[in-house]
């Protein structure tokens, strides 16, 4: 329950943020206390496709070791996946690969409440695998946490009656998102990673163009420079651990479309105006 620390594997960004395999592999190597998977990854937008899944899946079974498969993205499917497209999911191939899989996800993604701290927990896997962990989860559920009587009653409200209202909001998020891809398409020197899933978008600024824009290619310098001299909100990088020649951003494309616009607009003047020496 405590005293844990990270063993990191790679997602390849040549590859659209794809499993890089070996990377894989090798965390597995160390035999950690399970492996964690997030998809539609939170900030890269990646979803992982099914022949990935059912691999790590296989692996992860075959080492013994519970996948941890954070899924609360999962109401916000982008690209080629259409309304109402199943996800891959980890827990479909559970009992083929032996493994077990908890899967994490919770009301305040999928009904867009982040106030309202309702989460739930599958597990899925063989019987004899799954009931002694189940019968920790539910210790663990009581040493650390709680919900309140009124998350509870939303929760009802939302999965039995809300589904017009989620679908809503999905279909909003989309024309939103597909406006932000578009904008960032024209502005030269920018390169965009289209996300698949989840609500936020990353791009990659060239190095070259970074530099004569900003005087530097350091992702942090620059998002200091854009919110002082542009009044624009970009996460760097370097805080997800996003580690490339060319500098990197994350933005939310939650915004009323107008906002979004403005913001990217005001990105492309500060990158094409000359600067100054």
């Amino acid at each position: 329950m405590n005293g844990l620390a990270p063993v990191w594997y790679r997602l390849d960004p040549d590859a659209g943020y794809r499993l890089d395999r070996d990377s894989v592999l090798s965390a597995l190597g160390t035999n950690p206390c399970c492996l964690v998977i997030i998809s539609p990854n939170n900030p890269t937008g990646t979803v992982l496709p099914d022949d990935d899944v059912r691999w790590v899946t296989a692996q992860a079974g075959a080492a013994g070791i519970p996948i941890i498969a954070d899924e609360v993205f999962s109401t916000f499917l982008w690209s080629d996946a259409a309304p109402g497209a199943v996800l891959p999911r980890p827990a479909s191939f559970a009992l083929e690969s032996n493994a077990v899989v908890i899967t994490l996800n919770g009301v305040s993604k999928i009904g867009a409440a982040p106030e309202v701290k309702l989460g739930w927990i599958a597990v899925s896997g063989p019987g004899k695998k799954v009931q002694p962990l189940v019968e920790r989860l539910e210790y663990l559920h009581d040493a650390y946490l709680s919900v309140s009587g009124f998350a509870e009653h939303f929760a009802e409200i939302l999965l039995t009656r809300g589904r017009a209202f989620m679908e809503t909001v999905r279909r909003t998020v989309a024309g939103r998102r597909d406006a932000a891809v578009l904008l960032l398409r024209d502005i030269p020197g920018i390169r965009i990673v289209e996300p698949a899933g989840g609500i936020h978008l990353l791009f990659c600024l060239c190095r070259d163009t970074a530099v004569r824009a900003f005087g530097t290619s350091d992702d942090e310098e620059i998002a200091v420079i854009l919110l002082n001299s542009a009044q624009l909100y970009l996460h760097p990088g370097y805080l997800y651990g996003i580690d490339e020649i060319d500098p990197c951003f994350v933005m939310s494309f939650l915004a009323e479309p107008e906002r979004t616009r403005e913001g990217i607009e005001r990105l492309n003047e500060r990158i094409v105006r000359t600067r100054s020496v």
